[in-house]
């Protein structure tokens, strides 16, 4: 049930950035002219559907019992540099790539400190020192 409405909950924030399409399409619209990094569409089309996909983690969130919901409300709080730092770049924000880089790595890390877990060694010989603290980890965080 918590997956049905979160759903119906992203469905209906995407109908309604859909639907106010003409209010926001000049803050949200990119890459019509090359201009944008990502420009990928030929028609003006909002870029804010994460704004849908998160509603709905926010949602199904809700309506987790108390015992699981105490897992994503730190994730959830993991996951705000990324959220904030796309959202920026999609309402007109020039961003290098480096920036959602950056944004991410402060996620992970973030993650990290909360849940205190991170990937162990892998088993090989050669590769282990991709998961050893300081010289590793920070690239695979990347």
């Amino acid at each position: 049930m918590e997956f049905l409405f979160a759903g119906l909950v992203s469905a209906f924030v995407a109908c309604v950035i859909l639907a106010t399409k003409s209010y926001h399409l000049k803050y949200t619209a990119k890459g019509l002219s090359g201009a944008a990094r990502q420009s990928a569409h030929r028609t003006p089309t909002p870029r804010i559907g994460r704004i849908a996909i998160f509603s709905g983690f926010i949602a199904g969130t809700a309506m987790l019992p108390s015992d699981v919901a105490a897992y994503e409300v730190p994730l959830l709080l993991s996951c705000i540099a990324v959220f904030v730092g796309g959202l920026g770049e999609d309402i007109g924000r020039d961003v290098s790539p480096k920036k959602p880089l950056i944004l991410s790595l402060i996620s992970a890390l973030g993650a990290i400190a909360i849940f205190r877990v991170w990937i162990g060694p892998l088993g090989f010989p050669y590769r282990n020192w991709i998961t050893r603290p300081f010289l590793g980890r920070p690239y695979a965080l990347c």
